[in-house]
């Protein structure tokens, strides 16, 4: 199975509530934010599981990522 692209998550999720979320892509990275707190409110949150990609998603916090980095 081959990993999602940026358009493919787009396409399937659809644009970030605005003031809720930010999506930006960088190579072969998506990144999606939110604030805890507005968590279910975000297009992320009720749309990944029911949009049929979240198979070919891996998700990881900002906690995890800096731990791959070494930061």
């Amino acid at each position: 199975m081959t990993p999602a692209t940026f358009s493919d998550v787009y396409g399937k999720i659809g644009e970030p509530k605005e003031g809720l979320e930010k999506i930006s892509n960088y190579k072969e990275v998506i990144f999606w934010s939110f604030s805890r707190k507005n968590y279910q409110k975000t297009n992320w949150w009720s749309k990944t599981a029911s949009a049929n990609i979240s198979n070919k998603l891996t998700i990881r916090t900002a906690n995890t990522v800096r731990k791959i980095v070494g930061m």
